[in-house]
């Protein structure tokens, strides 16, 4: 007995042991942060640069000074571009190679290979959109001489010093949680990154519900719900903006449109929920200072570590600052002694599905022949199991990313996608020529060799001129391509051409002083072209024009504000119409909403009521377009729902198919109340802080690997979805920027994170507060070595050995 009494702890503690220190598929593993010589306390002070320090590294040919800032910011100093980007590559990699390295497995499918099988079908997603394969396919067309290759390499090598330097002591602490190494930075990493930023903006795919919607209701209802405009809009290129070209092609169309045969289809439908942007700028006659402004919130997914990294950028020949992507080189969103530039999403809708009709031979149906389907075999690695071999397949119309013959799944069909990024281009070059860029002509000649995705890049100078810019390779379509999933057999329904360049919507010093964008339609009517776009933006857009336009003198500070702003305008122009329908009840929840100024602030509870309430009445008005057995359908949108108050009260879609009678839109406001009263006594019955904004809402920002000790929950800060400061669960603005272009450059930013990616660096998280509390740092544009000296004395040495 004794003897057991002894044996028995000693098991449990070796299987202890033995569990906690390997992970289990995407359960990491736990023992390593106990580890007091590699676990998380040796990891902590690891991106904490001493207060001089010299490190040999032979990729450099001359040294390089690096000046960190109080924020960890590196002000990296280089007397060439090669040595420049390598330290770039080096420094970010020495604060965020994991990131770095999950972010680049997770675009290429192989997230299995290092997390498990239970994430084969995303791997095996990814890997049919044919992420790598577009990535290797663009990096073997390059011109290795090329300043842009040349500067991937060089960062690349950067990242790879760093890699070769790494002991069991300072491997970055998720890789001892996950159980793997990381491994040799292939460049084609970074075009990856780029790729998979590309994907992540190519918005919605809602071809497929859009087709079943179609079909289910008809052309004329479906034009009402699913428009292509709103009856107002707020377009990026103002009405002064005259179009002087009408090419003979698209004068075709309008004589004789064709019309796109309708089919039936399933997809996952990739919906980025949250990802838009904010991008504005004002000349000097609308600042007080005179310096024109301009202002950038890209808003995506909250993570940490943190989407962008922080970086000046210096040689003799250019000092650039602002925010990178980890993993490429350059500045993405920044400013140099001489201009400005920030980016949105344009949601110009790039990728279009087809519906083959394919044979046992594996062949597809194309103008009346058989057209075999290319093949290849593609090898899916799974830690902890045996490796998965998947078939892909591609038409000429572009790869087969749904497929199937099972009766489990009738009706998904054989889908194939086409997409302007499949071509070879390099995205980065764009950026490349903006960190270099002195002038508005500088800034055009950047922007013309972008791609894909679809981008609204805001332009300022020192010499007051401001523009912006709708930037990519748009297909040139017949009215309506594309909107709905498209017949593969019919010539008809590819891509004849794409609208050149030059007649891509842009304007530049505009009478009204500023020129904004937040995702909505690029132009008015007049723009000759057709286009769609995958959810156009109606709220935040008109409310930043409506405020541009009330002042007449911005400063910096009415900026930051206007970056934050919390007015809720679906609610404004809501709230009005669903009080009408109950005018003759009475209540607490009724006089909150009576009493609201439109403000979604963190510590309200009115817009808790209002989100509640909208999200029942959506969900009851529209509830024959909520997805079911097994067919794609979306509901119509926002914009639509507030247009459909002035509509008939009994319009046929208003009715609830759950029930055997026939609903109007008044009984189904009244119903999405009563429903939304006994949520809000819930929450109220939970303690009085559930039902404050923040607290319904829980802004999160989730380590990648969705660890929640490394997560920061419930973040106290107000906004939401189509509010200008648009922080909803979990997306936001990733990152702040208001630059005013004097001399020397006065700029501000935050972001919510910070600039370590390791978990245990005082710097992991210290920008959070400051970002949701609405507060901004100073951006310190060191001119050169000397005023970055005197500034830190954190300070480091690259050179060869």
């Amino acid at each position: 007995m004794k003897l057991l009494r002894f044996i028995l702890p000693a098991l449990i503690a070796f299987a202890l042991i033995y569990c906690m220190n390997r992970p289990f598929g995407a359960i990491p593993a736990t023992g390593p942060l106990f580890d007091p010589i590699k676990g998380f306390m040796a990891n902590a002070p690891a991106d904490d640069h001493p207060a001089s320090a010299t490190i040999s590294l032979p990729g450099v040919s001359s040294p390089v000074e690096v000046y960190f800032d109080e924020r960890l910011v590196p002000h990296i100093f280089a007397d060439n571009e090669h040595d420049l980007y390598y330290a770039q590559g080096y420094i970010t990699a020495s604060m965020r190679l994991w990131q770095m390295e999950m972010t680049s497995f997770a675009a290429a499918g192989r997230v299995s290979e290092k997390l498990g099988g239970d994430f084969l079908e995303y791997d095996r997603l990814q890997r049919r959109m044919g992420m790598y394969e577009i990535a290797k396919n663009t990096w073997e067309s390059l011109d290795k001489n090329d300043p842009v290759v040349k500067a991937v390499i060089a960062y690349a090598d950067g990242v790879n010093g760093y890699i070769d330097g790494l002991n069991t002591r300072t491997t970055p602490l998720e890789y001892k949680l996950m159980g793997f190494q990381p491994e040799t930075w292939d460049p084609i990493k970074s075009v990856l990154l780029m790729m998979y930023m590309s994907k992540t903006l190519s918005g919605y795919d809602d071809d497929a519900a859009y087709s079943n919607i179609l079909n289910m209701i008809g052309e004329e209802d479906f034009n009402r719900l699913y428009p292509d405009r709103y009856t107002s809009v707020d377009p990026i290129i103002p009405s002064e903006r005259t179009y002087d070209f009408v090419p003979a092609m698209v004068e075709a169309f309008l004589d004789n449109p064709p019309v796109p045969s309708i089919t039936y289809g399933n997809m996952d439908a990739h919906r980025n929920t949250g990802v838009g942007s904010n991008n504005w700028a004002v000349n000097g006659e609308k600042s007080a200072t005179g310096n024109p402004l301009l202002c950038n919130d890209p808003h995506l997914p909250l993570n940490l570590p943190s989407l962008w990294y922080e970086v000046q950028l210096s040689t003799p020949e250019n000092t650039v600052y602002g925010v990178s992507l980890p993993g490429s080189p350059c500045v993405i969103i920044g400013f140099n002694e001489d201009i400005a530039w920030g980016v949105t999403n344009a949601g110009w809708d790039v990728r279009d599905w087809y519906s083959l009709d394919i044979n046992e031979k594996m062949e597809y149906a194309f103008e009346g022949t058989s057209v075999p389907l290319s093949r290849r075999l593609d090898t899916i690695y799974i830690k902890g199991g045996a490796p998965f071999i998947d078939t892909i397949y591609a038409s000429h119309h572009g790869p087969l990313v749904y497929y199937h013959y099972s009766e489990d799944y009738k009706g998904w069909g054989e889908l194939a996608m086409h997409w302007a990024a499949a071509a070879p281009s390099l995205e980065l070059r764009t950026f490349y020529e903006l960190n270099y860029s002195k002038t508005y002509d500088d800034y055009r000649k950047a922007i013309s060799t972008f791609t894909c995705p679809a981008q609204n890049i805001v332009f300022a100078s020192r010499t007051n001129d401001i523009a912006i810019s709708i930037a990519g390779q748009f297909p040139l379509r017949y009215p309506g391509q594309g909107k709905t999933l498209m017949d593969g057999s019919k010539a008809m329904n590819d891509w004849q051409a794409y609208i050149p360049q030059e007649h891509n919507p842009y304007i530049v010093n505009p009478e009204r002083g500023f020129v904004s964008s937040a995702n909505q339609h690029p132009t008015d009517s007049t723009y000759p072209y057709y286009y769609m776009g995958f959810d156009f933006e109606h709220f935040r857009n008109r409310r930043i024009n409506q405020q541009l336009s009330s002042k007449e003198r911005w400063s910096v500070a009415d900026m930051q504000q206007l970056q934050q702003d919390n007015y809720n305008m679906i609610a404004a122009e809501s709230v009005p119409h669903l009080l009408k329908a109950m005018e003759s009840n009475s209540g607490a929840w009724l006089d909150l909403l009576a009493g609201w100024d439109f403000y979604n602030t963190a510590e309200s509870k009115a817009p808790t009521f209002f989100q509640i309430w909208w999200d029942n009445y959506l969900a009851g008005l529209w509830d024959e377009f909520s997805a079911a057995d097994n067919i794609n359908l979306v509901p119509p949108k926002h914009a639509i729902t507030i247009q459909a108050f002035d509509w008939e009260d009994d319009y046929t879609y208003f009715d609830q198919v759950s029930t055997p009678q026939k609903e109007t839109r008044t009984e189904v406001i009244r119903k999405s109340f009563e429903q939304a009263s006994l949520i809000m006594d819930s929450l109220e019955a939970l303690g009085e802080d559930a039902a404050l904004w923040y607290r319904f809402k829980g802004t999160s920002i989730m380590h990648l690997a969705n660890l929640e000790p490394f997560s920061s929950i419930n973040i106290p800060i107000g906004g939401n979805k189509h509010i200008v400061n648009a922080t909803s669960s979990r997306n936001g603005p990733s990152w702040r920027m208001v630059v005013e272009l004097a001399d020397p450059m006065n700029a501000y930013g935050v972001y919510p994170g910070g600039q370590s990616g390791h978990p245990g660096s005082s710097h992991y998280d210290d920008f959070i507060d400051n970002w949701a509390s609405g507060q901004y740092y100073k951006l310190q544009f060191f001119k050169d070595k000397a005023a970055a000296a005197s500034y830190t004395s954190h300070h480091l040495t690259l050179l060869q050995p």
